[in-house]
């Protein structure tokens, strides 16, 4: 693993940032470089499987319409977008289809890789992209969430 955090962008330019020690699974599918230039070294993939440790069902109980400071880019926003301050905001991954971009960031929070993730023609919700939650039994997360972006293996 040459990542210290996984940062997650989403269509409307939101994000999160997770730790490594929470990524049990992220693979990339035909990786090229991408003509689209974002930051450190860009490649665009012909699918994406990550699988994100969780705790408990409270990690996924992030709601936008009641949070006082929902995620976002503005500057002044006084909450932060790390899972390790604010594990609930893992339920923004669940409830929208929108991932655009997996950075890859060193012990610096710089990013090292940047990668585009397969895209449907649907302008603001990512057909292409499928979340679900897996109970894991003796296991130090005993939840798991899921990511499929592109085509799903056996289809």
């Amino acid at each position: 693993m040459t990542y210290h955090n996984i940062e997650i962008v989403f269509e409307n330019v939101e994000s999160i940032i997770i730790p490594a020690s929470r990524i049990l699974t992220l693979e990339y599918g035909q990786v090229k470089p991408s003509k689209i230039q974002y930051e450190g070294n860009t490649f665009s993939m012909s699918q994406l499987e990550l699988a994100i440790g969780l705790h408990d069902i409270s990690e996924i109980t992030y709601d936008v319409e009641h949070v006082e400071n929902p995620l976002g880019m503005f500057t002044s926003n006084p909450d932060s977008n790390r899972t390790v301050d604010r594990s609930n905001i893992f339920g923004r991954i669940l409830y929208y289809n929108d991932i655009t971009w997996i950075l890859e960031e060193d012990e610096q929070q710089k990013v090292i890789n940047s990668y585009s993730v397969p895209w449907s023609d649907n302008e603001f919700e990512n057909q292409l992209m499928r979340t679900y939650l897996v109970t894991i039994d003796n296991h130090q997360y005993p939840l798991s969430l899921h990511i499929n972006i592109g085509e799903v293996k056996g289809e």
